[in-house]
């Protein structure tokens, strides 16, 4: 079974391994790949975007990210769902978190923790409760700023801190993401993600 996902940024590598967890959760044991399609190459508009994607990445699902940015979650979805072309035969799912990816990352301590490489760190960090990760204003600022107090490091020497490498190993550290399953936008997309495959293995 193979999976591309149609990413808006580099930041949705992470959704490699949110989507590799939900696969292991269904799959029992099938094998299955994963790509990413790099947003650089592909062009700028929703719909040529999913076309190229089709093209230069055939798989069995495509996964489709758009954040919501301005537009409700459901008018969002919408737009997503009508990306995909008539006649096409690859399954299809959108994903939208309501602000941005890295809110689905700010529930797991012990991932920044030791994504920051301080894992036994004891400084306090704020992380937001799971029923208001949603409406967290700035996920990408608020995860590097928790990444930073994690770390542990003094000022002199978190000017040389990679908190962009450190932001990328936190989807990769988080064992378990159901806990976000209470989360409505992460929710929808587990269950779209759920019914691909079953559909995909219907198939087969």
């Amino acid at each position: 079974m193979t999976i591309t996902v149609v990413a808006e940024g580099p930041s949705d590598r992470a959704f490699e391994h949110i989507i590799r967890w939900i696969l292991e959760t269904n799959l029992q044991g099938k094998a299955f790949k994963i790509d990413i399609a790099d947003p650089y190459k592909l062009p700028r508009q929703l719909a040529d975007r999913v076309a190229s994607a089709l093209k230069f990445y055939p798989s069995d699902i495509l996964v489709v990210h758009r954040d919501a940015d301005t537009l409700s979650w459901n008018d969002r979805m919408e737009e997503v769902d009508r990306s995909l072309p008539a006649n096409s035969c690859t399954i299809f799912v959108g994903v939208v978190p309501v602000k941005e990816l890295e809110s689905w990352l700010l529930f797991d301590e012990k991932a920044i923790r030791s994504a920051a490489g301080n894992p036994n760190g004891m400084i306090e960090l704020s992380l937001p409760t799971l029923s208001s990760i949603e409406s967290v204003a700035d996920p990408k600022g608020s995860l590097e700023s928790l990444l930073r107090q994690a770390s542990g490091l003094n000022r002199r020497r978190l000017r040389t801190f990679e908190v962009m490498r450190a932001k990328r190993r936190v989807s990769e550290l988080i064992e378990d993401y159901g806990p976000l399953m209470i989360v409505p936008a992460f929710k929808a997309f587990y269950e779209r993600m759920r019914q691909a495959v079953e559909i995909c293995g219907s198939s087969k």
